[in-house]
Order: structure tokens, then sequence, then C-alpha cells
């Protein structure tokens, strides 16, 4: 238990996440272009499949790197939880891959009702697209497109978050390397 660093295959503004996996499931605590001291002794692993950091590749077709709402990258069949904002559709499922807008193709756990504008059902899914990411333009994700947004209206009907967060152990994916060389003081 305690932190440890990826290495995505891709190139990028974030290639390096320092990650924590105190209490659970794990999240990024740190982000890098490369390797550097504060990695020192840390586990380090890298990932043998192509995630959304990097853009125009086989699993993230877009422009953009994409991260979960935490910011964390995806990768194919990572299982993820979500909130989506159309039909308010809830749960956990697959990803399977980005699309050229940053939507994500996801098999959800169980199938969700789609309802007409009456509240009829006009039919049962378990595949979907969940079109959904806030830009940022600035900051430490500047660049990066995240799964996370708010639907709504605060003030008249209220508001609710949407968000697609990996709930997957991202070693699971990677292969590890080696510790980082503790480089002592001097050095």
């Amino acid at each position: 238990m305690g932190e440890f660093v990826t290495v995505a295959m891709e190139d990028g503004p974030s290639k390096v996440l320092t990650w924590s996996d105190e209490g659970g499931r794990p999240r990024v605590v740190g982000r890098a272009a490369g390797l550097g001291p504060e990695h020192d002794g840390l586990d380090l692993w890298g990932f043998e499949v192509p995630t959304s950091l990097g853009a125009r590749n086989a699993f993230n077709r877009g422009n953009h790197p994409v991260v979960d709402a935490d910011g964390g990258p995806l990768w194919p069949g990572c299982r993820a939880a979500y909130r989506l904002p159309s039909y308010h559709l809830s749960g956990a499922g697959v990803v399977h891959r980005l699309d050229l807008y940053g939507a994500a193709a996801i098999t959800g756990d169980a199938p969700k009702p789609f309802r007409g504008r009456n509240g009829e059902l006009l039919a049962e899914h378990r595949d979907f697209q969940a079109a959904f990411t806030e830009f940022h333009r600035d900051g430490e994700l500047e660049g990066f497109r995240q799964m996370a947004g708010t639907l709504g209206d605060p003030w008249e009907h209220g508001s609710v978050e949407t968000f697609l967060r990996v709930e997957d152990d991202p070693r699971g994916v990677c292969v590890r390397l080696a510790p980082t060389a503790s480089r002592g003081p001097g050095r």
C-alpha cells in the first residue's frame, strides 16, 4: 500500500502519473512529463495498452487527451462508475474506446431503461455512448478533456453531478518496470 508511478506509452504533457492506493481504489495524486527526484523509491509501472492520455491512438481517437472525473486515464476494458447526462443513467460498466469528441463507448453491467417524453418505456440498452467532457484551458489539466460536469439549473430545479470514474487498478494493465532508484542527497 502507498504510492506508485505509472508511465503511459504515449507522449504527452502528463505521461508520468503518481498514484496513491491509500483507502481503496488508486487515485492520481501527481502528474509530470518525465521521471524526477519526487519519484525516487516508488514502484514504477508501464502501461501495456494505449490510454486516453494520448490523442489519436487506437483507444482515444480524439485530438485531446481525456481523463476521468478524478484526473486519471482510461484504457480499453477498464471498469468505470458513471452518472450520465442522458436520461440520468447511473451504474457501472466497461469502457471500450473514446471517439473523436471524447465520448466513451460503454457496456453497462445491467440494461438501462430509456423512456419517452411521457415516461413510457422506449427501449432497454446495455451499450451506449457517454458524450460529456469539460475542456480545461488552464491549470494542472490544461489541454485535457475531463469526464465530469454538472447538469441542470442550480437555482430552479437543482443540478446533478455527471461523471465517469475509473474503478480499476491501473497496475492490472501495466508491467512492473522497477522501483525508481533512490538517488540520495547530492546525487
